[in-house]
């Protein structure tokens, strides 16, 4: 379906009515990228035909889960997490908000990380906005060709333990173990409309880059509201916090990893 900048913007605000996001705060190319395969996806082609999809719960929340940015592969960006491993390897338990994930592999890239390290009884906190994302993160099944990237950047985390340790063998097909998100705190909502809470750790990575200037400034600072002192939040390689006054530090600027204060 083709789209007018008038259209791109027209949706935006009616998904912002329905749902809290603030969709009209996004990119635009972005945006515009996202919601066009989520209708073509819907196989909708004519803009009059949304008004009706968006009235029925389970179409909608279809467009919320695709406009959503999917981690792509386990163990995104290797060196990223040998870094973090070194910053919290020692600590007893540990409390991690992820405010926004679209299917489960950062989080069973962050649960796996932690049983190596041998972090028990880890809090952890993760918000999401569709349904269908919270089915997707608790059947984690994974395609051959993700699972022969994923174990590429399993074996560059220098670890002891071997990486079929934590799938599923019973299932079919490839699936991690549920027994990673043992423990886990699935809410419901979008993060901006949460409850501040702070944590010893956020991941939030490749998400800011998605965003226009005003919501990723707003997005950075309620970031840094949620991290505890001596606290860390990480996030993309690519992007940077954008803040003018910070009350975190860079302690890994290549891997995207920022401090708040020192413990």
């Amino acid at each position: 379906m083709f789209l007018t900048i008038s259209d791109i913007k027209t949706i935006a605000q009616k998904l912002q009515q329905l749902t809290g996001i603030d969709y009209p705060g996004y990119a635009s190319s972005f945006f515009r990228r996202r919601i066009t395969a989520a209708l073509d996806r819907l196989n909708l082609h004519r803009l009059q035909e949304l008004d009706d999809i968006l009235a029925t719960l389970s179409p909608r929340d279809a467009i919320v889960h695709d406009i959503s940015v999917p981690a792509t592969e386990m163990f995104r960006d290797p060196a990223f997490w040998r870094a973090l491993k070194k910053l919290i390897a020692g600590k007893q338990t540990l409390s991690v908000w992820l405010p926004e994930i679209a299917n489960g592999y950062e989080l069973y890239s962050l649960a796996i990380v932690l049983r190596q390290l041998g972090i028990g009884g880890a809090r952890i906190v993760v918000n999401y906005i569709s349904d269908r994302s919270l089915s997707e993160i608790r059947s984690m099944n994974i395609p051959a060709k993700i699972d022969e990237v994923s174990r590429s950047n399993f074996e560059r985390l220098e670890a002891d333990d071997k990486y079929d340790n934590y799938l599923d063998t019973a299932a079919e097909g490839i699936r991690l173990r549920a027994d990673l998100l043992d423990g886990v705190q699935f809410r419901r909502g979008w993060f901006m409309e949460a409850d501040v809470e702070q944590y010893d750790l956020v991941l939030f990575r490749n998400m800011l880059i998605c965003y226009g200037p005003q919501l990723n400034e707003k997005a950075a600072k309620r970031l840094c509201e949620s991290v505890a002192d001596g606290g860390l939040l990480t996030i993309g390689i690519k992007e940077t916090l954008g803040l003018r006054q910070s009350p975190l530090v860079a302690v890994n600027q290549n891997e995207g990893i920022y401090k708040r204060g020192i413990k």
